[in-house]
């Protein structure tokens, strides 16, 4: 199952919720139900909106507890091969090889999408001139912000940005890149549209959900990358 869709040059992930049909056991009869405690584990993309789907499920069913972890796809998957969670979220599909591993048996169910950004930080730079009109943002062609995880351009005022953003004072400064240290979908979901844009990245790197990043820091989870980029 593909949880990759392009639209408009953007990437979207699919986040897919993989559950142990075992569970249905727990709610087959509510009357019988004094107290229901369901745990699941795996990606950081959808946890804000889990959280807030679980919170409100909860207000109105108190009797059902469900717990929702954001460890990163990779070891949310694995943890409901091993039976130790009963859901796993993931931002790439289940593939048929994890799901024969699952005793109990399991579904995939699609749940929600949304699209992976390229977030950057110059708060006190990349000002707009006031001789030009538009957005106070900037472009980066395909092939820039290639070339960028490439490691290939590295300053902010490179020619080719600035040739990218007439108009736009770009600082001296280096480029610090931040990626994900886990196994993470969003990782997967953002290789394969590098992969598919760039033969060098598809040769050098590839796609997966952890890759062999040439440059950069990393951070556990979409969280910890975020907070990288505040901090830098």
């Amino acid at each position: 199952m593909s949880a990759q869709v392009q639209s408009k040059g953007r990437v979207y992930l699919l986040p897919l919720i993989a559950v142990s049909l075992s569970i249905a056991s727990c709610t087959a009869d509510h009357r019988n139900i004094k107290h229901v405690s369901i745990v699941g584990v795996g990606a950081s993309f959808p946890a804000p909106l889990y959280e807030r789907w679980l919170s409100d499920y909860n207000q109105k069913n108190p009797n059902v507890e469900i717990n929702y972890q954001a460890i990163g796809s990779s070891t949310g998957v694995q943890q409901l091969i091993e039976g130790t969670v009963d859901f796993a979220a993931s931002d790439v599909g289940i593939t048929n090889e994890q799901a024969a591993k699952i005793k109990r048996g399991v579904i995939a169910l699609p749940i929600t999408a949304g699209s992976i950004v390229l977030a950057y930080n110059l708060t006190q730079v990349a000002q707009q001139s006031p001789q030009v009109n538009g957005p106070r943002t900037l472009r980066l062609p395909r092939q820039v912000y290639v070339d960028i995880f490439l490691g290939k351009i590295t300053n902010w005022n490179h020619p080719r940005i600035a040739a990218a953003n007439p108009g736009v004072s770009l600082p001296n400064l280096p480029i610090q890149i931040v990626h994900r240290t886990d196994g993470s979908g969003t990782t997967s979901v953002l290789t394969q549209h590098l992969s598919a844009i760039s033969p060098e990245w598809k040769r050098k790197l590839g796609a997966g959900k952890a890759v062999a990043w040439q440059v950069g820091i990393g951070g556990k989870g979409n969280e910890g990358v975020t907070a990288l980029i505040q901090q830098i």
